[in-house]
């Protein structure tokens, strides 16, 4: 895909594998793909995206994808998910050096049987700006960045959906990576519980924020009590979890952890 600004709405329904690469450019800044769309407009998870994927295996490399909704200019009406992009499939997801811009939603990956790498890219929203029901997705070395418009400043980075009672999938991990807080997001925090089905690990990441805008209960819900799995160890195996986590360099203080939520051993790390 060749340098420029394209404003396209995209869609793919086929049974190919495609490989989408732009010019190279620190997170495909280069090459952007924007469009602007709503749940308010289209309501439904496949119709409010800007870019949604049927199709089998999808790689992508050096390119941007930017939502151009913002509430406080398009208006708000209670449910502004505006997915900037949607992976509909039960294949693989791999994304290197790409950017994916938006504000609530801004990326769902589902199918349940789908898995995803994003590695070294960028992704920033506010509300569950990553969600989904995939069996497992790592975003490795990747840089986040939690925002904040003039109608909502509260910001949760997952909301995972990933898995069902007697069936242990990884979910969502969060490796090595940064997290940059907006100074007009609130209570940012790790995730929160949209459903039940909760599962989501951060693991050596780092936090940065210059004004107080981390939540010190780390996540803003906990997984459903029911869907709580530990192993014969008494270690947290399933449900929200953390390790190893910096706050502006500084080792974060987990002794106000919100309940629920738990810290992997180390013997489950290592």
């Amino acid at each position: 895909v060749a340098p420029g600004k394209y404003h396209e709405h995209l869609s793919y329904y086929g049974n190919a594998s495609v490989t989408l690469v732009g010019s190279e450019s620190e997170y495909g800044e280069d090459t952007y793909v924007y469009w602007k769309n709503n749940n308010a407009w289209n309501e439904s998870s496949r119709t409010r995206t800007n870019f949604l994927w049927q199709g089998k295996n999808l790689t992508l490399k050096n390119i941007t994808f930017k939502s151009t909704f913002l509430r406080s200019v398009d208006g708000t009406t209670g449910n502004d998910s505006n997915e900037t992009f949607y992976f509909d499939s039960k294949s693989n997801l791999v994304v290197y050096n790409c950017s994916f811009l938006g504000h609530q939603d801004t990326i769902l990956l589902g199918n349940k049987g789908g898995r995803a790498w994003f590695y070294k890219s960028l992704i920033e929203g506010d509300v569950d700006y990553i969600w989904g029901y995939i069996d497992v997705a790592l975003f490795e070395e990747c840089l986040l960045r939690s925002v904040a418009d003039d109608d909502k400043t509260e910001s949760h980075i997952f909301a995972s959906r990933t898995v069902t009672k007697n069936e242990a999938n990884k979910g969502f991990v969060l490796l090595n990576t940064e997290i940059e807080i907006d100074d007009n997001a609130t209570k940012a925090d790790f995730g929160r519980n949209s459903g039940a089905d909760t599962q989501a690990s951060v693991i050596n990441c780092s936090v940065t924020t210059d004004g107080e805008g981390f939540n010190s209960a780390l996540w803003g819900s906990a997984t459903s009590e029911g869907y709580r799995v530990f192993d014969l160890n008494g270690d947290i195996a399933i449900g929200y979890k953390d390790y190893g986590n910096t706050l502006n360099g500084n080792i974060i203080d987990t002794s106000t952890r919100l309940e629920g939520t738990y810290d992997i051993s180390k013997r489950i790390f290592n």
